[in-house]
């Protein structure tokens, strides 16, 4: 069954989020009780955590490869994306079989020449009330400053610590708060020189029930998700200009959070609609999502 193997960038075992077992029928419950799933028919060996905390990496495998053949040949660059397309897999073919000349390094010193172009950037929140966001940004050695936008208005920054660049923000007066809009959450990393060095939006809705998020994870990677949904809601749909996406993305179904993982770039219409145990429709949220370009 050869044809159930994911290719490069899309295997849940590449993104550390599944495991095969051995004795599976032994194992079955304990795993069950730890949030993993056996959700393959025909392969119960295979087991995929479902619950709250994984988070999708598959991609950043592909795009490190990816930025480390552009550091190495800059004449000849390839598309930074995390896919695995028709010239990532030939720039793999053609690259030198003992390792490449120019090794990555993430050292401030070199200002950050593993990411000539970008740095791989994060960006988390979490609402703490009174108008109040708890933002981080993970990001590599090298980046000296992040800057917080909510709305496109200067709203805070942090500096380094450990990699991590964490602060608390007060949104804008500018921003509505009115039930069921949206505001946009952006960073803005800089280097010791002051220069741009990687830019990620999400999208965040203003209500207090079950607010949709849309987060990104890394590269152009996102995350949409539901947080706090109520008992009532069993399971979510999610669509991305009017297609649902594939299953196979689908990252948790947790009770206190429903999410998935996928790829975007640019302007989407994300339709997320919440199911009760008997499959019927109990809400729909659609969101107009203008995500900036993380290869700036």
């Amino acid at each position: 069954n050869a044809n159930l193997a994911a290719s490069p960038g899309r295997s849940n075992h590449n993104g550390g989020l599944a495991i095969d077992i051995g004795d599976s029928g032994v194992w079955r419950t304990p795993m069950r009780n730890q949030s993993y799933v056996d959700n393959v028919s025909g392969e119960p060996w295979h087991f995929y955590f479902s619950g709250a905390g994984g988070k999708d990496v598959r991609n950043l495998s592909v795009l490190a490869f990816q930025q480390l053949y552009n550091y190495n040949f800059p004449e000849n660059r390839i598309a930074e994306d995390g896919a695995y397309g028709p010239m990532t897999e030939a720039a793999l073919k053609e690259s030198p079989a003992n390792g490449f000349a120019e090794q990555p390094s993430c050292g401030a010193t070199t200002m950050m020449l593993a990411y000539p172009h970008r740095a791989p950037l994060d960006l988390q929140w979490e609402r703490l009330g009174d108008g109040l966001l708890g933002v981080q940004t993970l990001a590599p050695k090298g980046v000296h400053l992040v800057e917080y936008y909510i709305d496109d208005v200067l709203a805070g920054y942090a500096g380094p610590d450990a990699y991590h660049y964490e602060t608390v923000l007060r949104v804008p007066r500018t921003v509505s708060v009115r039930a069921g809009e949206v505001y946009a959450v952006e960073a803005v990393a800089y280097d010791y020189r002051g220069e741009e060095r990687g830019r990620v939006r999400g999208i965040i809705e203003t209500r207090d029930d079950a607010p949709v998020f849309i987060r990104p994870v890394g590269g152009d990677n996102y995350e949409i998700g539901l947080d706090d949904p109520p008992d009532s809601v069993r399971s979510v749909d999610f669509f991305v200009d009017g297609i649902p996406v594939d299953q196979e993305a689908w990252l948790a179904i947790s009770q206190d959070k429903r999410r998935l993982s996928t790829q975007l770039r640019g302007e989407h219409e994300i339709t997320v609609v919440l199911l009760d145990r008997k499959d019927r429709v109990i809400d729909m949220r659609v969101l107009d999502a203008s995500l900036a370009d993380s290869s700036r």
